[in-house]
């Protein structure tokens, strides 16, 4: 069982004619590869010297480990050619199953750690560089000498060393695991060796989760320092959560090939690893609804769309809940080892009384529904509700929220909005404008005509103008005191603000003609006439206080 030819399956099967023909084939391999790299070596001396540097960072680093694996693997199949060679036979298969282990283990695991290595180096001078101004002919290879660059160089040493001594940790695991192999089976079996296997794979977990968290919190951390990065940040966060959780359901099956003889063990590690694969799906799907719903609520932000906001939210609320309760059975069908339908069976008299107790949020619910699909009003519009005059500002599930003129919050219940009257200002097309201008009775014809000859022309061709709505001016009414003038206009678009302001000019105008034009604005007035029978004015005479 714990093999490692076994585990890894590489070159177990082989016949010595195979193991001479790989042994061949990987030794050209390594011929070329060495005069590929003395070439570039060479090459790099005539380089200029910030060439230089970064070329011999690369063919170093990425040189050598192909190095280390083909030399690795070399001596490997040396090793089996050896023991599978005609004479005397190999004596001590202990022995040879230990070396033949490390040999391979390290042909694995040390080309691994100097990539990842590589990687981390890498990451960890580039986040150095984005915290720093970093000037056109920096080497993006060398870490910086600031204290933004020693922290982060602190951090990139301290995860290399988390990840030598997890490779370290595993590779030795590994070769004892192989050597227990070799062992009378009386002694792999015992359960002291198998407690000791359980300990070690529990550590194992650990650094490997370790590991990850490093990875994906180290790429975060350069990714946050660039430009342009937002949606790979985005998916990159999204992927850290079920990375880890579906690493833990790999461990967890890793577990299970040691515990199949334990009574009871299997059980709990099968249920564990669908809760851990069922966690990262969910996580998945969330964060993607996550990522989905971001993109539309931003897309639902321009004006050159019918998307609606308020939907938006809707549906992301609902379909969350829908994640949220779909991962809750289908853990509690896991664990339970029950089928769905008796579980929602079961919850039928539960939910009957739930719903009996929340029938208000119920109702509101609906009648956000009711909001959601009608869309009487969205989220930034001007409506006037019962006798609230204001700014929707928020429409949630179970109430809207107004924010009125004078800047007080109203909320009101959605299940009151759905069933309200509800004027929409924020949606008319135009705003009216109807104004009575008055004059005094005292104005002849010709200044009548006059005057509604000043408003049309101030009027004429206005600022904000439709030409399916052109102004209107009447002379319409014979008030008690005055003579009316009917003054009406739309202003295009309905910008509220740039409407009071040509409003005024027009007032100004009005005002400033008029006068020179020497007609009169009335206002409310009474004149009494008091006359005798005979037509002879009266005489008022103060010295008696009499009046005559």
């Amino acid at each position: 069982m714990y093999n490692l030819d076994r585990l890894l399956r590489l070159f177990s099967d082989w016949s010595i004619g195979s193991l001479v023909y790989g042994a061949g084939g990987f030794f050209t391999i390594f011929l070329i590869q060495e005069l590929i790299f003395h070439s570039l070596i060479k090459k790099n001396r005539s380089q200029k010297p910030e060439v230089k540097k970064v070329l011999h960072f690369f063919y170093f680093h990425l040189l050598c480990i192909f190095r280390v694996f083909v030399r690795f693997e070399l001596l490997y199949l040396f090793l089996r050619i050896v023991k599978h060679s005609p004479g005397p036979q190999f004596p001590w298969s202990l022995v040879y199953g230990a070396v033949s282990s490390i040999i391979l283990t390290s042909g694995i695991f040390i080309p691994v750690y100097m990539l990842l290595n590589l990687g981390l180096v890498f990451l960890n001078s580039k986040a150095a560089q984005s915290e720093t101004e970093k000037s056109q002919d920096s080497d993006p290879f060398i870490p910086d000498q600031s204290e933004e660059g020693e922290q982060t160089l602190k951090a990139g040493l301290a995860h290399n060393r988390g990840l030598k001594f997890t490779l370290f940790f595993l590779s030795f695991s590994i070769v004892m695991w192989n050597i227990l192999g070799l062992l009378p089976v009386e002694l792999e079996t015992s359960e002291i060796v198998r407690t000791g296997l359980l300990l070690n794979g529990l550590v194992i977990s650990c650094l490997i989760l370790m590991v990850v968290q490093k990875i994906f919190k180290t790429t975060l951390a350069v990714l946050e320092g660039a430009e342009e990065t937002e949606r790979i940040i985005i998916i990159v966060r999204s992927l850290s959560k079920p990375v880890q959780f579906i690493t833990l359901a790999c461990i967890l099956i890793w577990f299970k090939q040691m515990v199949l003889e334990i009574p009871g063990y299997a059980n709990v590690l099968d249920k564990m690893i669908n809760l851990f694969f069922l966690a990262a799906v969910i996580l998945f799907i969330f964060q993607f609804v996550e990522i989905l719903g971001m993109r539309l609520s931003s897309y639902s932000d321009q004006d050159t769309n019918n998307v609606d906001k308020t939907f938006v939210e809707l549906l992301r609320m609902i379909i969350r809940i829908s994640i949220i309760l779909a991962g809750v059975f289908s853990a509690v069908q896991i664990i339970t080892g029950k089928p769905l339908t008796a579980l929602l069976a079961g919850l039928g008299i539960g939910g009957l009384a739930v719903a009996l107790a929340a029938q208000d949020t119920l109702k509101n619910f609906f009648g956000s529904i009711m909001i959601m699909t009608d869309k009487p009003f969205k989220i930034g519009e001007r409506v006037h509700v019962n006798e609230y005059d204001g700014t929707i500002e928020a429409i949630g599930f179970r109430s809207t929220r107004i924010r009125t003129l004078v800047g007080h919050q109203v909320i009101i219940p959605n299940e009151q909005m759905a069933s309200s009257s509800i004027e929409n200002i924020g949606r008319r097309p135009h705003i009216r404008r109807l104004t009575n201008i008055t004059v005094t009775y005292g104005t002849t014809l010709e200044k009548m005509e006059q005057a509604l000859d000043i408003i049309k022309n101030i009027l004429d061709n206005h600022e904000g103008m439709h030409e399916d709505y052109p102004p209107r001016v009447y002379f319409n009414e014979y008030n008690p005191d005055s003579l009316n003038i009917l003054m009406l206009f739309w202003y295009f678009p309905p910008d509220y603000w740039k409407f009071m302001e040509f409003s005024e000019r027009v007032n100004f105008r009005i005002m400033k003609e008029f006068s020179e034009a020497g007609i009169e604005f009335a206002f409310p007035t009474t004149t009494t006439v008091l006359e005798q029978p005979d037509g002879q004015s009266l005489r008022f005479s103060m010295e008696n206080k009499e009046v005559r």
